[in-house]
């Protein structure tokens, strides 16, 4: 019997009958061929070239025989059912994550594959806490923008050396770690400055009526 693709005469060795549709006019190396080009182009699905009935796994389980062509054909596939079904699908945004929902609640997708949360709106990680806008923007920060944002929304620097400090308790009293000067939290920059804790205690009773806020 001759291949219909390349007219060549099919060898026992090269024979394979496809399952779905039973043709079998076409050997084997032009079937796996003709796989490896659908892969490449992503043309999906693969079909029988006489009756276009698309092959049925089993036969690319025969068809291509090492695991990283089949990875790549099952990758492939996938990537172009997403092009093809954008507006049916909410996909998740995961790389080489296959999750993959109809219905989508409040704006979140729950991956059921990875369990990652990604809001819809800004394609982003979930963020409960601030809007889309402020998320788009921080995840355009680079560490250095990120450090100096956080650094000015919870340190103040010390009243003599400007070295950063951070208030991680209740006292307004505070000691600079750096060059050991005692200035009080509430009234820096400009408060009074002292070189042991005694005076700003003192401020602290006079000007604000206790230690802590």
């Amino acid at each position: 019997m001759e291949c219909d693709i390349c007219f060549e005469d099919i060898t026992d060795e090269n024979y394979y009958c496809l399952l779905g549709c039973k043709h079998d006019s076409s050997c084997k190396n032009c079937l796996t061929e003709g796989i490896n080009n659908a892969i490449n182009d992503l043309v999906f699905p693969v079909t029988c070239t006489i009756c276009n009935l698309p092959l049925e796994i089993e036969d690319f389980n025969v068809l291509i025989p090492d695991d990283k062509t089949l990875k790549r054909f099952y990758r492939n596939s996938f990537n172009k059912f997403k092009v093809d079904h954008q507006k049916d699908f909410t996909f998740c945004l995961t790389p080489d994550c296959e999750g993959l929902s109809p219905t989508i609640k409040n704006n979140i997708y729950n991956c059921r594959e990875c369990s990652t949360r990604w809001c819809i709106k800004c394609k982003l990680l979930e963020h409960p806490t601030v809007t889309c806008e402020q998320a788009i923007r921080e995840s355009k920060m680079t560490d250095t923008e990120k450090f100096d944002e956080w650094k000015a929304a919870h340190t103040k620097p010390c009243a003599k050396c400007n070295s950063p400090i951070e208030k991680t308790h209740g006292c307004n009293h505070m000691t600079c770690g750096v060059c050991s000067s005692h200035f009080c939290w509430l009234c820096t920059p400009g408060g009074p400055i002292s070189s042991t804790s005694s005076p700003i205690y003192d401020h602290l009773s006079k000007a604000h009526g206790g230690f802590f806020t």
